[in-house]
């Protein structure tokens, strides 16, 4: 609120009714305003506060608190909805600050689902997205709707309690390190074999797997620390500076907020190849 610009237009001879109204301010913070600057000869104009009865100030109050309608108000003063609204609507006119329709609709269900929320609900939102838990199951186990969620979750990441950074890491590491039964007898297969040396053909029939299925899977052992015997290390494609500034590029965007997707879209990389990456130069480390 400019005061200095505000006071010369009261000074040119606008009345403070008219100021409030054109600049969406309510005639009871101009009059105490007004009224200094009279006590200190800064105006000649005294000015006047717009009458308004004890009740109607009660029903200006619970109307601009969001939490009540025209109906709500109406029943506890036993008067109609449309005199309710007749009586927002004459002292809108007459300076007072009164809250849209719309924007006590939103308010109101702001409120409900708020209400929705608890401490412990917090806590749990918290622990289980930085442990990289679907959003489904999340909302599931903490009964929340959509917009709750995301409500509990933006005011998280405002208070730095969460990051989605973090919550990628541990998808990351949850997918390569809690491995399945069907991962684990792979493995062993793929173990025994190759410490008898045996080719990988012979593995991927034993398996009943592609040929480059098998590679595939080999690779992802190799990307949590297997080490895999009788085999070469393909090593990293990429020379010492090309993987830091790589490496430096996915850290920009993690802490953008991308998903794994959105990363390798942008990088021209595949979802796969970035997250093993972050496992190998993030994760692990």
């Amino acid at each position: 609120m400019n005061k200095k610009y505000l006071l010369e237009l009261f000074n040119n001879g606008e009345s403070a009714i008219k100021i409030a109204v054109r600049e969406n301010i309510c005639i009871t913070e101009l009059i105490p305003l007004f009224q200094n600057a009279y006590e200190n000869g800064l105006t000649n104009f005294k000015p006047f506060k717009p009458y308004a009865s004890l009740r109607d100030e009660q029903i200006i109050n619970y109307w601009n608190s969001g939490q009540y309608t025209y109906e709500s108000i109406s029943k506890f003063y036993g008067i109609t909805r449309e005199r309710i609204r007749q009586i927002l609507s004459k002292h809108k006119r007459r300076g007072y600050l009164i809250k849209s329709t719309k924007a006590v609709s939103e308010s109101r269900h702001l409120s409900f689902i708020e209400d929705q929320i608890n401490s412990h609900t917090i806590d749990q939102v918290k622990e289980m997205y930085l442990e990289g838990i679907p959003k489904s199951e999340i909302l599931q186990s903490t009964e929340l709707n959509n917009e709750a969620y995301e409500l509990v979750l933006a005011n998280l990441k405002k208070q730095n309690k969460v990051s989605s950074k973090l919550r990628i890491f541990n998808q990351i590491k949850d997918s390569r390190e809690n491995i399945g039964q069907l991962k684990k007898y792979r493995y062993s297969i793929i173990l025994r074999m190759r410490k008898d040396n045996r080719k990988l053909i012979e593995i991927a029939d034993e398996l009943g797997v592609s040929k480059i299925r098998l590679t595939q899977i080999i690779n992802s052992m190799r990307d949590i620390g297997i080490e895999i015997p009788n085999s070469r290390d393909s090593g990293s494609p990429m020379d010492a500076d090309e993987l830091l500034e790589r490496l430096n590029e996915i850290e920009a965007y993690l802490d953008d907020g991308l998903a794994i997707n959105e990363i390798g879209t942008n990088m021209r990389m595949s979802p796969h190849h970035v997250a093993n990456l972050i496992y190998k130069h993030f994760v692990r480390t």
